[in-house]
């Protein structure tokens, strides 16, 4: 064998595995991440830590292989909230993407609604004209609302302070927890855990009040 055979094949040789060795490095630094959108109607941006340049983006759940490094996905919606969430690849896994709807999405609805709310709780509990409805909240998709029933009476007395939920079914307002002082998580599993917290904990920035008429 010649010296320049001996050479050509030690060349490609060389090149043989450097081409392994650089695939076996991209198959281990490059993992498969599940993109699980819970809504099919928003678009994902996916961005590197370091740039804005959007990496890849698309519309309902998706599988991109990504290296392994720290990114952002962001949310773009005119319904839902739009929000950037750092992540780290670091091995092939699943992320949820689950938006909520945005501040003045839920205002809307809100206003919307209102009147068949407001319609439905005098219905039910003619009495409710002697109490004023607070922290009133949006939840879901739109389809779930909760609030506070404070009795009225004088400033130098402690009111009385019920929590009901209402849930809309079929284009129907329908009372989902009749009022009491605290509602239980455990009584009501269909209904989502976080919604009941919502109802139970102190007033939030994002709820609206309103006093009935007598």
């Amino acid at each position: 064998m010649t010296m320049n055979k001996i050479i050509k094949l030690s060349l490609i040789f060389v090149i043989l595995i450097g081409a392994i060795i650089g695939t076996l490095v991209y198959l281990t630094s490059v993992k498969s991440i599940d993109f699980k959108v819970a809504r099919d109607d928003v678009k994902v941006e996916i961005l590197r830590s370091d740039s804005n340049d959007v990496l890849k983006s698309f519309t309902g759940s998706q599988s991109v292989r990504l290296s392994k490094g720290d990114y952002f996905y962001r949310v773009i919606s005119s319904r839902y909230s739009d929000e950037s969430i750092k992540f780290t690849v670091d091995e092939s896994k699943t992320i949820n993407i689950n938006p909520v709807l945005s501040v003045d999405e839920i205002r809307n609805i809100y206003n919307r609604e209102k009147e068949a709310i407001y319609n439905l709780l005098t219905v039910v509990y003619p009495q409710v004209s002697g109490y004023i409805i607070a922290d009133e909240k949006i939840h879901g998709e739109g389809d779930w609302y909760s609030a506070k029933l404070m009795e009225k009476v004088s400033p130098r007395d402690t009111p009385e302070v019920y929590r009901l939920i209402l849930n809309k079914s079929a284009g129907n307002w329908e009372v989902a927890v009749t009022p009491r002082p605290i509602i239980s998580i455990t009584e009501f599993p269909d209904i989502p855990a976080d919604f009941i917290r919502a109802v139970n904990e102190s007033p939030s920035n994002d709820a609206y009040s309103l006093v009935f008429p007598e």
